[in-house]
């Protein structure tokens, strides 16, 4: 996440004519889960507790995106999860069968009318 100051503003991942503007830019990278900084960058002059500021707000910024990728990447796990059970997954005895096995199956099924 970015946080560049435009005048006494701090924003967090504004645009890019809005980082031309800007007077100094803070960039973190967080690995939320292991709560582990991984980056922080700081270009242009800033007084300590404005850059503190920034930093506060791109490591606030990266968990709320953290929380909402997690969010979003778990309902589409369901959702192929869910669409996979009901197309091209048969089952024989409880057992879930992919498509490769299906494929095979028909091969052995083709070969067998073949040989009569």
């Amino acid at each position: 996440c970015s946080c560049p100051t435009i005048g006494d503003i701090v924003r967090l991942d504004c645009s890019a004519d809005e980082l031309a503007a800007a007077s100094s830019e803070t960039t973190v990278a967080h690995m939320t889960s292991l709560n582990q900084l991984t980056l922080l960058r700081h270009n242009g002059a800033a007084a300590f507790e404005r850059t503190a500021e920034t930093l506060q707000l791109a490591l606030d910024g990266c968990s709320k995106l953290h929380a909402r990728m997690q969010a979003v990447l778990a309902e589409k796990a369901k959702k192929v999860a869910v669409s996979s059970a009901t197309i091209g997954v048969g089952s024989v005895a409880g057992e879930k069968r992919g498509h490769s096995d299906l494929a095979k199956e028909s091969a052995d099924a083709e070969v067998g009318k073949r040989g009569k």
